[in-house]
């Protein structure tokens, strides 16, 4: 089983450089949740240009819808692919430049567990002895078709969604590999997303995984200040994703928890 597991324990990222198609794919039962996007300026990936000729390009370009649109095309997906333009991800903040598009994104087990708290209350998660917290996402905000979520009848929820996908980074720095975790839900943590008024409110998803889970997707669980190198001799933190290869598919370490869950599930059938 766990010799299964490590041919699953890849943590990738995957890029295309304009022109060029994404595509991002996940296995059976396991939709796709993107933790981050980037699209912008390219030095070494796309680039066919001298490196003296790189840097006079501008440093700052760098497009702030990158991350939505992933999420509007690819999130809860199996599957997806997206065309990389400049035209695609809103105005050209540098033409004439090459840009490229970097996703990281996890593979989402249909079998996990969610929790919510409301703004300024405390959020609980404890998993049982011998089992630790992995956080498959996180969004601090309100979607408008949730209006009875921590709302009063006096307040007016805003008939669009506003949210922060900060609350991802900041939740599993606090919780991820713990057996207990606790957090105040406030802006000044998770951001400010929404209109001055509008009452916010944290969504989890989690799971409770053995550390021997923990230790296959990450090695160094135990050792927090060491650093990972891949051969190409680039330095990874090691809950960092590793650098992309070019066919643009990516299998994350996420499906090794996926795979604990549905053989356990399995075992109990049996």
């Amino acid at each position: 089983f766990l010799g299964y597991l490590t041919k699953l324990l890849q943590n990738h990222t995957a890029y295309a450089c304009d022109g060029e198609h994404l595509s991002l794919r996940c296995l059976r039962h396991s939709p796709i949740s993107v933790q981050s996007a980037f699209y912008g300026q390219d030095y070494q990936m796309c680039s066919t240009r001298e490196p003296e000729t790189r840097m006079t390009e501008p440093i700052n370009c760098v497009a702030p819808t990158s991350l939505q649109k992933v999420l509007d095309e690819c999130q809860n997906l199996r599957s997806c692919q997206l065309l990389v333009n400049s035209r695609v991800f809103g105005p050209d903040l540098c033409p004439g430049t090459t840009k490229f598009l970097l996703v990281s994104f996890k593979c989402k087990p249909t079998e996990y567990k969610t929790k919510s708290a409301c703004e300024n209350q405390e959020l609980k998660l404890h998993c049982q002895e011998s089992k630790f917290l992995i956080i498959y996402s996180a969004t601090y905000g309100r979607w408008a078709h949730e209006e009875n979520v921590c709302s009063t009848e006096v307040e007016r929820v805003p008939p669009f969604d506003c949210l922060s996908y900060t609350a991802l980074e900041v939740l599993s720095k606090r919780c991820y590999g713990k057996q207990r975790c606790k957090i105040v839900v406030t802006s000044q943590d998770f951001g400010s997303p929404c209109l001055p008024g509008v009452t916010k409110y944290l969504n989890v998803s989690y799971a409770c995984v053995p550390k021997f889970i923990l230790t296959a997707v990450n090695p160094l669980v135990t050792d927090s200040k060491s650093s990972v190198k891949q051969n190409d001799g680039v330095d990874l933190d090691p809950k960092e994703s590793r650098l992309p290869k070019k066919d643009g598919i990516i299998v994350s370490n996420s499906l090794a928890t996926f795979a604990y869950i549905r053989g356990r599930k399995m075992r109990l059938r049996l």
